[in-house]
């Protein structure tokens, strides 16, 4: 009698995850907070099955449900590009609020310098079929460049070449890259496709 109120007891201490919560997003979440880089294949692993075990699509994405400062923390294909072109580009960060809004800050720092790429706009649901994964699509209205080798992202008053950076950045936006489909939204934790690449971003507290 004894042993099975320790089983009890013990089966009641372990967590025990919400319905619809895939196991894998914990992984997710360990190897994060443990230092894994951003292009780790085990983060990259965990990420994959996370993404297999989402079967429950969400209608849409709730946009006051995931407001707050978003930090791409899994993104092979960026660290590729930085090896490329011999700059790093970290951190990748999303700012999200509940009525639609976005801003990306991107710091890069190697062969040409330091600095932020920096944009904001909107970013809303698209029509999704029943029982498919959302897609959302955002559209930039701001973009602007600030050489600096601070850590804090630069103000949009703080821009250097505004109106040349502002021309070049609308020419070179493709409307047709800016929808992306949703394959995880938690807490904490989100996965999207940009093109055939997947990323995986964590709510900073």
């Amino acid at each position: 009698m004894l042993s099975l109120s320790l089983v009890g007891i013990a089966a009641a201490l372990v967590p025990t995850p919400p319905p619809n919560v895939p196991i894998a997003v914990e992984r997710v979440r360990s190897l994060v907070a443990g230092g894994a880089a951003r292009s780790d294949s085990k983060l990259a692993s965990a990420v994959k099955d996370l993404v297999a075990e989402s079967t429950t699509a969400p209608a849409s994405v709730n946009w006051p449900r995931v407001s707050g400062t978003w930090r791409v923390v899994n993104a092979p294909h960026i660290d590729t590009l930085s090896s490329v072109f011999f700059t790093k580009f970290s951190p990748i960060e999303y700012v999200l609020t509940g009525e639609g809004g976005i801003t990306s800050y991107v710091r890069y720092s190697g062969l040409p310098g330091d600095g932020w790429l920096c944009t904001d706009g909107t970013i809303a649901n698209e029509p999704t079929p029943a029982g498919e994964f959302p897609s959302v699509k955002i559209m930039w209205d701001r973009i602007w460049w600030a050489p600096s080798a601070s850590d804090t992202p630069p103000a949009y008053e703080e821009g250097t070449l505004g109106p040349l950076v502002q021309a070049l950045g609308r020419a070179g936006f493709v409307e047709g890259l800016s929808v992306f489909p949703v394959r995880f939204v938690g807490d904490d934790v989100a996965v999207f496709n940009f093109q055939s690449f997947t990323v995986t971003a964590q709510r900073q507290a």
